[in-house]
């Protein structure tokens, strides 16, 4: 019988004041506190495998979602770019048609290929 998620996440000290190293970027963020968590499954997929341990530091998240606007700004500001608007490598998707391999790239049920949106 395999061990249970309680004895795999056993208790770590309370390290929240000690993290809380740096402030926030703006007022209107809150901290979340670092801990253990069993990360992945032994049940599932096997690129889940094996269940383990992982200890996450804490971190300042922002209150709210960010809006469009607001993340427009920011990418105006950065020239951020998301994983999205990157072109896909060819070497990970092997057998995907030339024609697929563009950014933006949409696999709807059925397996027809098309951009965002369209």
């Amino acid at each position: 019988m395999s061990e249970s998620i309680e004895s795999k996440c056993a208790h770590v000290p309370d390290l929240e004041e000690a993290e809380r190293t740096a402030e926030p970027h703006h007022r209107d963020m809150v901290w979340v506190a670092g801990g253990v968590f069993l990360m992945g499954s032994d049940h599932h997929y096997p690129e889940e495998r094996p269940a383990h341990r992982v200890r996450v530091d804490g971190f300042w998240m922002d209150r709210t979602s960010v809006t469009n606007r607001e993340f427009r700004r920011f990418v105006e500001a950065t020239s951020y770019v998301t994983f999205a608007e990157l072109p896909p490598a060819p070497r990970d998707y092997p057998g995907a048609l030339p024609e697929s391999r563009f950014a933006g790239i949409h696999a709807p049920a059925g397996g027809r290929f098309g951009r965002h949106g369209s």
